[in-house]
């Protein structure tokens, strides 16, 4: 899946530091948390697309928390705020 933020007609891509298929989270997150979240069943790309993402100062958020990988970063090029689609 591909996610971009647009900020003043300037598209910039989210680039996650991490491997294909990793898990984001809101909340803090262990091992432990993974291992019990894998066993949950997977969303539809259509679910995931209603979520509500955005972008400010360089950082993802979900509902003002802050978006986390785990052993990971989110980053996005070229611009640092606006709306996730």
């Amino acid at each position: 899946m591909l996610l971009a933020c647009e900020e003043n007609g300037v598209v910039g891509l989210l680039i996650p530091d991490a491997e294909i298929g990793s898990y984001a989270y809101i909340d803090e997150i262990n091992e432990e948390k993974v291992n019990k979240i894998k066993n949950l069943p997977k969303i539809t790309i259509k679910e995931f697309s209603d979520i509500p993402l955005i972008a400010r100062d360089g950082k993802v958020y979900f509902k003002e928390k802050d978006v986390k990988i785990l052993n990971g970063n989110l980053k996005i090029d070229k611009v640092t705020s606006g709306v996730i689609r």
